[in-house]
């Protein structure tokens, strides 16, 4: 990625003892080209699957290049959401591909699995914020429908507690093709 010397000087010259600071990357990618990450306190998977009828109820198929998706299918978005310690005020992001709409485009407060959380729908990505968010793992799941034939970069997942931004992860990104 890059290195970076630090030299810690005082006017006269001299070096100085002890100083505190920190440094910020950032740089642009593809973002179906992005790798997952995870500090350890926070581990975030993804996966998308196709919503089939069938007698005995929907069956949820993985979406793989032998499997594309087809205009009008169905897509469960299912997240995963690990957590080793009990956290306030964490902000999780779903981006979505430009080809898929969402179901629930209302915004509002749910409660599911005895976790509370505001889901907010956006043009981009959908939003969760939980004012507390206890240690274990957490399931979330919404519906999307393929509107657009194409091939889409899906984005990735990110999570991140808004008053410690070092506990972050966030998935890698995803293509969704649609034939």
């Amino acid at each position: 990625m890059g290195n970076i010397k630090v030299n810690v000087t005082n006017p006269n010259g001299q070096s100085t003892g002890t100083s505190w600071g920190a440094v910020y990357w950032q740089y642009f990618e593809q973002m179906d080209k992005v790798t997952a990450s995870a500090n350890g306190a926070l581990r975030i998977t993804k996966n998308l699957y196709q919503e089939v009828p069938s007698a005995n109820g929907p069956i949820l198929r993985a979406i793989t290049a032998s499997n594309p998706l087809k205009v009008g299918d169905k897509v469960k978005v299912r997240i995963e959401l690990k957590a080793d310690r009990d956290m306030e005020y964490v902000h999780l992001k779903d981006m979505r591909a430009a080809g898929l709409e969402p179901t629930n485009v209302l915004s509002g407060y749910r409660w599911g699995n005895g976790l509370g959380y505001y889901e907010s729908t956006k043009d981009i990505a959908t939003h969760f914020f939980f004012d507390y968010l206890p240690k274990g793992t957490h399931v979330f799941e919404y519906n999307l429908v393929v509107a657009q034939l194409g091939t889409f970069s899906n984005g990735n997942t990110s999570i991140q507690c808004m008053y410690a931004p070092e506990f972050n992860a966030h998935t890698e990104g995803i293509q969704v093709i649609v034939k």
